[in-house]
């Protein structure tokens, strides 16, 4: 993936099959945060990977919403923690078979989900500046 400069700490990301999306601070129309982006990765994440079990479970057509956001550490500059939060249509399942969808689908989120499961881990990065090629 490449991302270039469009304006004051504003960037384009781009990936090899033509996705964009637009990262800079809060005052920049259409553009996400990269804490933001941090949030979206995960949810989406979790999303994906309980997807067939929602499927399998409410149906093909399972109308689901992810609500989610980070608590802050703002003396650090730094999230505590990401919540995800799944809302859907669960009326037709009774305790038992609601307990069923809830344990699949968190062994799913944990087994499948390369975000959650490199957040968890506590990933290292590395940041390189190479000069103008």
């Amino acid at each position: 993936m490449r991302a270039e400069r469009i304006g004051t700490r504003t960037y384009r990301a781009m990936n090899e099959r033509g996705g964009e999306i637009v990262v800079g601070p809060k005052d920049v129309p259409g553009a996400f945060t990269p804490g933001e982006l941090l949030q979206v990765a995960l949810a989406m994440c979790a999303g994906m990977s309980a997807d067939h079990r929602l499927m399998h479970t409410l149906g093909d057509d399972v109308e689901v919403q992810l609500a989610f956001g980070a608590d802050t550490v703002p003396d650090e500059n730094r999230y505590e923690r990401i919540n995800v939060d799944f809302e859907l249509d669960t009326a037709s399942l009774d305790g038992a078979a609601l307990e069923q969808l809830r344990e699949r689908s968190a062994h799913l989120i944990s087994k499948n989900c390369t975000v959650g499961r490199t957040l968890r881990a506590g990933a290292d990065y590395m940041v390189t500046i190479d000069p103008t090629r």
